[in-house]
């Protein structure tokens, strides 16, 4: 089995809690393959770079995934076919540590309070 991480771009519809119950969708769906999730974070509404299906923001999800390779092509297929999924990107992560599992503007903010 390999290691991946997957980004989500949800729709942003309902509240911040169904939305929450929608990332669990998400792992059901890495389970459903025979992947393991090992990590996940629900970053939350983000704007968007530019309006995609005439959304200008949407909810983000970040998971970090083992799963088999051959599993991946159901996975993706999946996600195209589902309909509160704007955008998403599955990638492998096999040389990545599990503590790099953060976003840039976490760190960022991080150091910033540091130097406060």
């Amino acid at each position: 089995m390999n290691t991946y991480e997957a980004m989500f771009i949800l729709q942003p519809v309902g509240t911040e809690e169904e939305q929450k119950q929608l990332t669990g969708e998400m792992d059901d769906l890495i389970r459903k393959i025979q992947g393991t999730v090992d990590r996940n974070q629900y970053i939350g509404r983000r704007k968007l770079a530019y309006e995609i299906n005439h959304r200008k923001e949407g909810y983000y999800y970040l998971a970090r995934f083992k799963a088999p390779s051959v599993a991946i092509k159901d996975l993706e297929r999946s996600l195209q076919l589902h309909e509160r999924v704007i955008r998403f990107m599955v990638v492998t992560a096999e040389n990545a540590p599990l503590e790099e599992l953060t976003l840039a503007s976490e760190t960022a903010e991080a150091s910033s309070e540091r130097d406060s």
